[in-house]
């Protein structure tokens, strides 16, 4: 679902903003003089006065995550902003001002202006001076976009490197009026206007992914899904044409999700000594891997939660979402306190409620699931009743003696297994 914006005013202005919005956003327009919704069939548009707390109303003004205020008057854009930010509560407000002097009591609101006079100037001044715009940047195919990014978006708190794209990347961060250039530890904060470079064909969907969380899977990673092997093709077809994907290929430099062919069961395998070649391939990965088992389509999703990292939560949300799932479920394992302590048990309970909130942050049901026992013998025996199990994987030394537990589960796993990988 796009992000909700309410427009003041269906001037020249307006119309123009209007109609470069709607691909990205859900666009509500008000405007006392009715005859101009003729202009803009392609919105949503409610004659009216836009200083009515009554119309923005019923232009639903409280689901809205953004509202611009473009009207021929400075008063009544005050107006509409104040009850966009105070009454309201949307979170970002915007206004177009004729006079560059009645700034201050807009800011005093919170609302991001811009002045007509200074924008008409500012333009003018830098074809004087042989100056490119920021608008002129680029080659003008849609290459660069600024997004703002709102409450509750997945990128929040993360950083560079855990986004770690193949065809994007962030160029540029204005926060509260200042420019971060973003290096590897550099995170994202709410209310950050994030410059977005990378391949026209997707630089959208990542803008929508930045603004408020919709889904995008895989293209938040890369553009395909690669499918290693002739065995994988099927289902890694299914991912392609049910997800956001641009295509189904067996190689590319833009990788959003490899899908692999995991060994056939054996002796070697329910130790977890699997082929090298084959564990170091999923390791390397710096996207998501899926190990096709053939039990698409994808109807009930199960994610293995391990504490300190919800990765793997937020790959199950994503996934569901664009598959239009709406209930997960989320399992941990409890080992006899007397094994491990009850800090540990403590931990993976704790877990379990951050994925059930993260779930409810995404409006995807996250049903929690505690088991005791054995974690590789649980899980494995519990996602016999699901069609895809999402977890995480971190590369670790294993042995006889210490198994690593998330190889031994993707290794024997049933069904088809979806596997973030952290790096070392």
């Amino acid at each position: 679902m796009k992000p909700r914006i309410i427009l003041a005013g269906a001037g020249q202005t307006g119309q123009e903003l209007a109609r470069r919005l709607v691909s990205d956003w859900t666009v509500a327009v008000v405007d006392p003089d009715a005859s101009k919704q003729e202009q803009l069939p392609e919105v949503e548009f409610f004659p009216g006065d836009a200083t009515s707390s009554l119309v923005l109303q019923k232009a639903m003004a409280e689901g809205a995550m953004a509202a611009v205020a473009v009207t021929g008057r400075d008063d009544v854009n005050l107006e509409f902003c104040r009850l966009a930010r105070v009454l309201h509560k949307i979170p970002r407000v915007l206004a177009c001002l004729r006079q560059s002097d009645e700034t201050a009591a807009f800011e005093q609101l919170g609302v991001v202006t811009l002045s007509r006079p200074d924008a008409v100037v500012s333009a003018l001044q830098s074809r004087l001076d042989h100056k490119r715009t920021t608008s002129e940047v680029g080659l003008g195919k849609g290459e660069i976009v600024e997004v703002s990014v709102l409450p509750h978006s997945p990128v929040i708190g993360k950083r560079m490197l855990d986004l770690s794209p193949q065809s994007w990347l962030v160029a540029a961060i204005y926060r509260k009026g200042q420019l971060v250039v973003p290096h590897g530890r550099t995170t994202i904060e709410e209310g950050d206007n994030v410059l977005l470079v990378g391949e026209p064909a997707i630089l959208p969907s990542i803008a929508n992914f930045f603004r408020a969380g919709q889904s995008e899977f895989p293209l938040q990673f890369g553009g395909y899904v690669v499918a290693q092997s002739p065995q994988v093709l099927a289902e890694a077809t299914y991912l392609c044409e049910h997800t956001h994907a641009l295509g189904c290929v067996q190689h590319s430099q833009d990788p959003g999700c490899l899908v692999m062919h995991p060994p056939k069961p054996n002796w070697r395998q329910y130790l977890g000594l699997e082929p090298k070649k084959f564990i170091l391939s999923v390791e390397a990965a710096r996207v998501p891997v899926l190990l096709a088992r053939g039990t698409y389509p994808y109807d009930d999703i199960l994610v293995a939660v391990s504490p300190g990292a919800l990765r793997e939560v937020e790959l199950a949300i994503d996934v569901a979402r664009v598959l239009g799932i709406k209930r997960i479920s989320a399992v941990v394992v409890l080992p006899p306190a007397i094994v491990t302590g009850v800090d540990r048990i403590e931990q993976l309970r704790s877990a379990l409620q951050g994925a059930v909130k993260m779930g409810e942050l995404y409006r995807v049901e996250v049903a929690a699931v505690a088991l005791e026992g054995n974690p590789v013998s649980q899980i494995l025996q519990f996602s016999r009743r699901y069609r895809l199990l999402v977890m995480g994987h971190r590369p670790s030394r294993h042995s006889l003696t210490k198994p690593d537990v998330s190889r031994l589960i993707l290794s024997r796993s049933p069904i088809s297994t979806l596997v973030a990988c952290s790096a070392r």
